[in-house]
C-alpha cells in the first residue's frame, strides 16, 4: 500500500510509542513516522552517538505493517551520514529476525537484567541506583539496606528480562 515517511515531533513519537511499544517512549534525537492514508502506522527513533554512529532506539507499529521496518531504516540511511547503526532485540519478545533480514549482524548477547515496577509502569533500574535512592524513596530510604532491599521495602518489584541481542 502507498505510504509516506516524514520526520515527526517528539510529542507525536512519544504518544505513539506510549501506546504501541512494550517499553513505551525512549530517548531519541531523530524520529520518523510511516504514514498510510494520513495516519501514522509505524515510527522509528534514532540516537546520534558520534562519528557517524547511531543507536536505533525504538521501532513500533500500530498493526502489522509489512516492510515498515525496512522502509523506515532505508529512509534513515538515505538521509543521514552514518558508519554504524546498533540496536537491541529483547529476548523476551524477539529473536532478532527483522534485524537479520535488514543486513544487521549479531554482535553479542547481554546478560539478563531487570526493571522496577510499582503498578503497571516499568522503570529502568538506572533511575534507582543506590546513590539516588534517598531522593526517590524519601522517608522510606534506609541507608543500611541494599538497593534491592530498599526498593522491596518501599513496595517496588523487580521484573527480570531474558537478556538482549546486540545487532550492528
Amino acid at each position: 500500500f502507498p505510504v509516506t515517511i516524514q520526520p515527526i515531533e517528539r510529542t507525536v513519537k512519544k504518544a505513539f510509542l506510549d501506546k504501541h511499544h512494550i517499553q513505551q517512549d525512549g530517548p531519541s534525537s531523530i524520529n520518523y513516522g510511516l504514514f498510510h492514508n494520513g495516519s501514522m502506522v509505524a515510527c522509528m527513533g534514532f540516537i546520534s552517538l558520534k562519528d557517524g554512529r547511531y543507536l536505533l532506539s525504538r521501532f513500533a507499529t500500530s498493526s502489522h505493517v509489512r516492510g515498515g521496518f525496512s522502509k523506515l531504516l532505508k529512509h534513515f540511511t538515505k538521509h543521514h551520514m552514518w558508519s554504524t547503526i546498533t540496536s537491541f532485540a529483547d529476548l523476551r519478545w524477539s529473536v532478532g529476525n527483522v534485524y537479520q533480514q535488514n543486513g544487521f549482524v549479531l554482535d553479542g548477547i547481554t546478560a539478563p537484567s531487570y526493571e522496577y515496577t510499582k503498578g503497571k509502569v516499568r522503570h529502568h533500574k538506572f533511575n534507582f541506583r543506590r546513590q539516588h535512592l534517598a531522593r526517590h524513596l524519601a522517608d522510606k530510604f534506609d541507608a543500611s539496606l541494599s538497593e534491592s532491599e530498599n526498593m522491596k521495602q518501599a513496595g517496588w518489584y523487580k521484573i527480570y528480562d531474558c537478556g538482549k541481542q546486540r545487532w550492528v
